[in-house]
């Protein structure tokens, strides 16, 4: 078994692989700068697997909770929030994820629906490396 960088002989074995999986999502390019790493192992039969890590940042957000006044506040943060997505967007990032508290899920996951956030179906692991 040998561990290497994805080649392009590959892609057609990983859509093929994707599409018999059944699972009912798009796979998405994995050439390009937005998945710098992608790794896939094989061996004298070929291509096995592939593990491919799309950029992704995490957002952090910071708030003085008694600066001025709520309305205020809200549309502070959809100006941050909107300066901050152009940005993101400039330096070549296609998404973000938001870890939100349990206790401030219900009130401010509203705000975060509002701006086109999504809540994710699917269960996020993490690991620090």
């Amino acid at each position: 078994m040998t561990v290497r960088d994805l080649a392009s002989a590959d892609l057609d074995k990983i859509q093929d692989l994707h599409l018999s999986s059944g699972f009912q999502y798009q796979l998405p390019s994995f050439e390009g700068a937005a998945f710098p790493v992608r790794q896939v192992l094989s061996d004298d039969s070929g291509f096995a697997m592939g593990l491919f890590c799309r950029k992704t940042l995490e957002a952090y957000f910071i708030i003085d909770p008694k600066w001025r006044t709520p309305a205020w506040r809200w549309q502070g943060f959809k100006m941050l929030h909107e300066q901050t997505r152009l940005d993101a967007l400039s330096k070549g990032y296609t998404d973000v994820q938001a870890l939100i508290p349990p206790e401030i899920e219900k009130q401010f996951g509203k705000r975060l629906f509002q701006m086109g956030w999504r809540k994710n179906y699917w269960n996020c692991f993490s690991r620090e490396l």
